[in-house]
């Protein structure tokens, strides 16, 4: 479902497939935290740019989490998947019982 002639892609119901233990395998396999600026972002580059704005929907209509496609400077000039510094508080509290605990340093603990 999430690959399709071998390249990864966001399922056009991801909406109804997004579950908080989910969210939070999301954020431990591809997931890092900028604490600089406060911010999670997510390796999302491998999707094309409408399935990151698929994930963009999905996360806020389900969840309320507010996030942003950016392109971060780099070689590469790659788009990353920001989750808003407003909204880490909430993802923090959907995902934190699924983490493990060697990976709570993603979420700055």
């Amino acid at each position: 479902m999430f690959y399709k002639e071998n390249k990864k892609v966001v399922p056009s119901n991801i909406l109804n497939l997004l579950t908080p233990i989910g969210l939070a395998h999301f954020v431990m396999g591809d997931g890092y935290l900028k604490k600089d600026r406060g911010v999670l972002l997510l390796c999302t580059e491998s999707f094309t740019k409408e399935d990151q704005e698929l994930l963009v929907i999905a996360l806020d209509s389900k969840f309320e989490i507010k996030s942003t496609l950016n392109r971060i400077t780099s070689s590469s000039g790659v788009v990353k998947f920001i989750i808003s510094k407003k909204s880490m508080n909430k993802l923090i509290t959907l995902v934190r019982p699924y983490f493990i605990p060697e990976m709570l340093y993603k979420l700055g603990e």
